[in-house]
């Protein structure tokens, strides 16, 4: 079976970017509705673009623990993205498809790897949405311990994202600041150079 990583580009925040996105190469577009993150949309928005696409392309929406994010599974159709501080039982009883975004740790790493309300993990830098990469190599050498799909995210770039995908190997990768001009501001030019780094590799 021939291996494709997948590309997410996270913190859109309108139709024409989205589907810009789409259209160099990207497999999924995140909507941010943490309402601290500079890339924040509204849930109006949010419904905007993910209705352009159908089912199509897959739009997810991107909270933070500890909001009242359970209450969004059933106003959202599609999948939800989960940052910050939660317990494994607010995912046990999931009716929609949840990925777990989490600092890289080898024990959360494991902790959500057996989550079974957890369809896959996100493993990001040490600041999600800083920009800031984590070291690789360490999770390379646990790499083939895990269940769940591995998205790799944190500090990925034009530049570093072929190399991250030789190394990891991961079911996607998530990019935000890494194809931005500023804070919430995405480049075009970057975002078609990232999706063909990521479509030339191995």
């Amino acid at each position: 079976m021939d291996f494709r990583t997948r590309v997410k580009i996270c913190g859109v925040r309108d139709v024409r970017t989205a589907e810009a996105a789409v259209e160099a190469g990207a497999d999924a577009i995140g909507v941010v509705l943490a309402p601290r993150s500079p890339r924040v949309v509204s849930f109006e928005r949010a419904q905007e673009i993910e209705r352009a696409f159908g089912d199509a392309v897959s739009v997810v929406a991107v909270v933070e623990g500890g909001s009242d994010w359970p209450s969004l599974r059933r106003r959202w159709r599609g999948t939800i993205q989960v940052h910050g501080e939660e317990s494994e039982a607010r995912f046990g009883d999931a009716e929609v498809s949840i990925i777990r975004g989490f600092r890289w740790s080898l024990d959360e790493a494991r902790r959500w790897d057996r989550s079974p309300g957890v369809a896959a993990l996100l493993v990001d830098g040490p600041e999600g949405g800083s920009g800031r990469a984590f070291d690789h190599e360490s999770l390379r050498v646990v790499r083939g311990s895990f269940s769940k799909p591995l998205i790799l995210a944190g500090g990925l770039t034009p530049d570093s994202v072929a190399a991250a995908v030789e190394r990891i190997r991961p079911y996607g990768v998530d990019v935000s600041s890494g194809v931005e001009r500023s804070p919430g501001e995405k480049d075009l030019g970057a975002i078609r150079s990232f999706c063909q780094a990521v479509h030339a590799g191995p």
